[in-house]
């Protein structure tokens, strides 16, 4: 039978009958027991109309009654009684070892359990000193968090590097793995539409940190469909980066305070070195005229990267990559390339290319290269923040420090 990973400082105990499995995770660190109604294959969340259960926690001979209530989604605006997770909660659950939970009985509908008993031993008497449990949104956070928190903190990074942050959907599997976890690191200023949806559905109790936060008074605002929206690609500029790194070490100093000193230590060393980075691409972007700091790209994720370094950007779709534009929105910018003498057209590692290719056919501009613009990669340089921002730069400069193509119109 598939199985996922247990969420960190969680204990999963799992049982079916065929058609439906149930999976009881306990959070000792919080007191927390869920209980999660997934498919045969452990696999899928199966929504049933159960409000809650009776249950009994069984501690050397004493009863102890809980009571499980389902997890409502605020989001999606289901009812309570109509999820896929029940959570109980009780101080003596953070207090207690090993014991025995008692349900007498699971209505599903087509399917019952009766007289379950499951045991949950406490991850405490396994790891007396369990690190700092936290769970990331973001490639750049997960990156960011590893290197401040060291071994005094595990950090499982839900969304995977390549993979478009603007169309991720968290999986049943990570909600599961929310259970366990002390703190929950996301990007923030939107970029997370799923955020309320994740938190209640999956019971967890962690303390939320949203990047974008540290960032209220300097957040640039893009025009876009008449309103003005925060761009949330916070990442590539060196300055918020730097702001973020100091937001995390000081959460992760609130939730571990004999750490603390360790923590300010690392995250001093990565400010320094992102003052390095910032250094560098100051030198090689001024190799570039102020006239020629043009950036025509995927969607618009520059606007904290132009306003560092003196760039206007064009982007060929919105702050979403989602959002198409129109035939006169693609005319109009392909008269800006052509009257601006814009030299190249960047395109995006997660991104469809094909609007980029067209508007360089048009424009006798050339392809200027991939830039890394929502997160880091799998591999090659943008496997790291550093190697990313680094790339990003070279290719930008490279591009637009070369003359216009031959055959661009003057």
């Amino acid at each position: 039978m598939h199985k996922d990973e247990p969420p960190h400082g969680g204990t999963p105990v799992a049982l079916g009958d065929g058609t439906f499995h149930l999976e009881f995770v306990r959070e000792a660190a919080t007191g927390t027991i869920a209980v999660y109604v997934l498919d045969d294959e452990m696999e899928t969340f199966i929504r049933v109309a159960m409000p809650g259960f009776d249950a009994v926690g069984l501690v050397d001979g004493e009863k102890r009654p809980l009571r499980f209530q389902a997890v409502a989604n605020p989001a999606t605006g289901e009812t309570v009684g109509d999820t896929s997770c029940y959570t109980a909660r009780a101080p003596w659950l953070a207090l207690t070892e090993s014991f025995a939970l008692v349900v007498p009985k699971i209505d599903l509908g087509s399917s019952s359990f009766t007289g379950i008993t499951v045991h949950l031993p406490s991850p405490r008497s396994q790891d007396p000193d369990p690190p700092l449990r936290v769970v990331t949104l973001s490639t750049v956070l997960t990156e960011l968090a590893e290197r401040i928190g060291g071994p005094a903190v595990t950090v499982t990074g839900l969304l995977q590097p390549g993979v478009d942050p603007h169309t991720f959907e968290p999986a049943p599997a990570d909600l599961r793995k929310l259970v366990g976890a002390d703190l929950i690191l996301a990007s923030g200023l939107g970029v997370e539409a799923y955020l309320d949806r994740l938190a209640a559905n999956s019971g967890t109790h962690a303390a939320l940190l949203e990047a974008g936060d540290a960032l209220a008074d300097e957040t640039p605002f893009i025009e876009e469909h008449g309103h003005r929206e925060p761009d949330p690609h916070w990442w590539n500029s060196i300055a918020a980066t730097k702001r973020v790194v100091t937001a995390v070490a000081a959460s992760f100093a609130r939730l571990r305070p004999e750490s603390a000193p360790d923590f300010a230590a690392r995250a001093d060393g990565l400010l320094a070195s992102l003052d390095e980075l910032d250094a560098w691409a100051r030198v090689r972007i001024s190799t570039l005229p102020r006239d020629s700091r043009q950036l025509v790209t995927n969607h618009d994720a520059f606007a904290w990267f132009a306003r560092d370094y003196g760039f206007t950007v064009h982007p060929i779709s919105g702050l979403s990559p989602e959002s198409e534009p129109g035939a006169r929105d693609l005319a109009r910018l392909a008269d800006l390339v052509r009257g601006g003498h814009i030299a190249a057209i960047f395109v995006e590692s997660s991104e469809n290319t094909a609007l980029a290719t067209a508007l360089a056919d048009e424009t006798g501009a050339r392809l200027g290269g991939m830039l890394y613009a929502d997160g880091l990669s799998p591999d090659g340089d943008g496997a790291t923040y550093e190697g990313m921002f680094r790339h990003n730069v070279l290719t930008i400069v490279t591009a637009l420090g070369s003359p216009q193509p031959a055959g661009t119109t003057p």
